[in-house]
């Protein structure tokens, strides 16, 4: 089961290989530090500024966990990378390089 012939492997393999060649090159996201940093540093403008779907998409980012008790929010456990941008913004961040306080 399974098996198939050299010659009808190699074709294959050619077709893949030539389709492979044709795709388009992955596009290289880079991940902004300063920006990232700036905008954590005026969440309530990022907020304000972002629709309602932005708004759940970035809340879900930078939170774990959101505890709520009589429709209040009563304590929130921030994401392991958003915490890393919080303290790279509260001790600074300059041309990277973090400087304390």
């Amino acid at each position: 089961m399974g098996h198939i012939e050299r010659y009808e492997y190699l074709q294959k393999r050619g077709q893949l290989e030539r389709q492979i060649a044709h795709l388009p090159a992955p596009s290289m996201l880079t991940f902004n530090i300063e920006r990232a940093v700036t905008l954590l540093g005026d969440m309530s403008a990022l907020l304000e500024s972002a629709s309602l779907a932005q708004r759940r998409a970035i809340i879900r980012q930078v939170l774990e966990m959101i505890w709520l008790q009589k429709f209040a929010v009563t304590a929130i456990k921030p994401a392991a990378n958003f915490a890393l941008l919080v303290e790279l913004a509260a001790t600074g961040y300059n041309d990277g390089q973090i400087s304390a306080g």
